[in-house]
């Protein structure tokens, strides 16, 4: 799925995002122990994408100098993750 969001100036661009149908509960404890990892989530590893998941993907891609706003491709594969047969897991590089 993607998202167009504004970057600068007025202009657009799209990116490539999770959609809810990746976000399973699996998907979100995947993300939740790869910012737990970066020291980005000090929260419980449920496999809810609440406000502590958010703020803790916000705070990562900020630190980053990733696009904010949303679970981007570009921060998975930053956090060692890959969408594959439409799950996340654990990148073997």
């Amino acid at each position: 799925m993607t998202e167009r969001i504004q970057v600068a100036g007025g202009d657009m661009m799209w990116r490539s995002v999770l959609c809810e149908t990746n976000t399973t509960p699996g998907a979100v404890r995947e993300i939740q122990r790869a910012l737990q990892k970066a020291n980005h989530y000090p929260g419980p590893i449920d496999g809810i994408f609440g406000p502590m998941t958010h703020q803790a993907v916000e705070s990562y891609q900020k630190s980053k100098g990733l696009a904010t706003g949303g679970m981007t491709l570009e921060t998975l594969r930053s956090l060692g993750l890959k969408l594959e047969n439409n799950q996340i897991v654990a990148s073997a590089w």
